[in-house]
């Protein structure tokens, strides 16, 4: 399970610990909208921390806000979570897998890189 998993704008790395890191792009843009850092447990990802591209026009402007790698973000604008917050489970089809919350199963397809 540990890698590196993709989907056209999703990466998440699976680390040999049981640690994620998702990132999310949006179509068509190298810089992250949002990141988030959690655990894996049952094949569920736990989040326990954010990264949400700031709304501010401020973001436009200042270049040096637009992160391309989550290692850029700095710790101060990680949202970290008191509690854990259950999100997608894995779904695994063959040699990838989708995520599925409590409503839906979604559209990603990871596929290991």
């Amino acid at each position: 399970m540990a890698g590196i998993w993709k989907d056209s704008n999703n990466t998440i790395i699976i680390n040999p610990d049981g640690t994620y890191i998702w990132t999310i792009r949006m179509s068509g843009e190298n810089t992250i909208w949002e990141c988030t850092k959690g655990i894996i447990s049952n094949y569920v990802l736990i989040e326990t921390a954010k990264y949400r591209k700031p709304e501010k026009i401020e973001w436009i402007i200042d270049k040096s806000k637009q992160y391309t790698v989550y290692t850029e973000i700095p710790e101060d604008e990680w949202e970290i979570y008191d509690s854990k917050k259950a999100g997608y489970q894995m779904i695994y089809r063959g040699t990838s897998f989708g995520l599925r919350t409590d409503n839906h199963v979604t559209n990603y397809n990871f596929a290991k890189q």
